[in-house]
């Protein structure tokens, strides 16, 4: 049986003992809960971590919406990759404007990336596969290390930022090797 996430939060101090938690002066600031079955949906009570600036939640069962009350942290570091989430990525995401990674692959997300023009700006990694989301990510002002979008999106190549462009010609010609950023990456294409 999973774990619940909501348990964070209740009781900071003894929270900092725990696996998974790094704190800085009692604080918590990142969150590393991979693949430890945590069941439910992320809670909302998350956004009282005011110092938090990663949180990875991959490889679990979380399912539901993605909380829009996450865009008030000063998240540098999100991973939400391989669980049962669904919905669009809510627009109060964009004031994250330290982040650096961001992955919600093989997840029922969907709709418009909530981008514009200056909104992450020091974006180095992204991960969209196997996910419904679909938008025009050229105005990401971002230079990617690592860029792995979904075939939706691949098909509109003008909208890409330049870096994700090579990715996305081998993930449509169904080879299982894209280069990013000059650097030869493995996909797991599905």
């Amino acid at each position: 049986m999973g774990s619940s996430l909501a348990a964070i939060g209740s009781n900071v101090t003894s929270c900092c003992t725990a696996s998974g938690v790094l704190c800085n002066n009692g604080t918590i600031t990142n969150l590393g809960l991979q693949s430890l079955g945590l069941k439910g949906s992320i809670p909302t009570v998350l956004a009282n971590l005011t110092s938090l600036i990663s949180l990875n939640l991959n490889r679990n069962q979380l399912t539901g919406s993605l909380p829009a009350e996450l865009g008030k942290l000063p998240l540098e570091h999100v991973a939400f990759d391989s669980n049962l989430l669904i919905g669009p990525i809510p627009e109060s995401w964009k004031s994250w404007s330290n982040l650096k990674d961001f992955g919600i692959s093989n997840n029922s997300v969907n709709g418009a990336f909530p981008m514009n023009s200056g909104v992450w700006p020091g974006l180095h990694y992204l991960n969209l596969m196997n996910t419904d989301i679909d938008a025009p990510l050229i105005k990401i002002n971002a230079h990617f290390d690592s860029c792995y979008m979904n075939k939706k999106i691949c098909a509109k190549p003008e909208l890409l930022p330049v870096d994700c462009v090579t990715t996305c010609k081998f993930v449509n010609s169904g080879s299982s090797v894209a280069w990013a950023s000059g650097i030869l990456l493995t996909l797991l294409v599905q």
